[in-house]
């Protein structure tokens, strides 16, 4: 039987290495860790990316779920207000500023939490430039 498994280095050398050999090497070692924080910043970027597509989607479908709704209930309160006895002008009026008030209302409260949501990119942004000033550091 024979072995096809990964051979090990026996040979060890004596001999130390030199200054510009462990700089190298050193320079080397924050190359590749610059390279691999970028590609870990990229892949962060990317997962934030997609939940916000999805956040985005969903937003999507129940704005039109809610125009539809709107519609529906404005409706409804025109012909409620039409049979209390109010002339049919006037109703529609009445039902589209309560209905405006109140898109109003979940607007500024949804301007609100967008805000709040806008500081993700920003902790990201901070990460990042915390990472390349250690790095930065450990290059001096």
């Amino acid at each position: 039987m024979t072995d096809t498994g990964p051979k090990e280095d026996t040979t060890y050398t004596t001999q130390p290495k030199g200054l510009s050999e462990l700089s190298l090497a050193a320079f080397e070692q924050g190359r590749q860790l610059g390279r691999d924080e970028m590609a870990f910043a990229k892949a962060e970027m990317r997962k934030a990316g997609g939940h916000f597509k999805v956040a985005a989607f969903c937003m999507a479908i129940g704005l039109g779920a809610a125009i539809a709704a709107l519609v529906a209930l404005s409706n409804a309160v025109t012909y409620a207000l039409i049979e209390a006895g109010l002339e049919p002008a006037w109703a529609a009026l009445s039902a589209t500023g309560v209905l405006l008030v109140l898109g109003g209302l979940v607007g500024w409260r949804a301007a609100a939490r967008l805000g709040k949501g806008a500081a993700v990119p920003g902790k990201i942004y901070t990460k990042i430039s915390a990472d390349l000033q250690s790095l930065k550091e450990v290059l001096k």
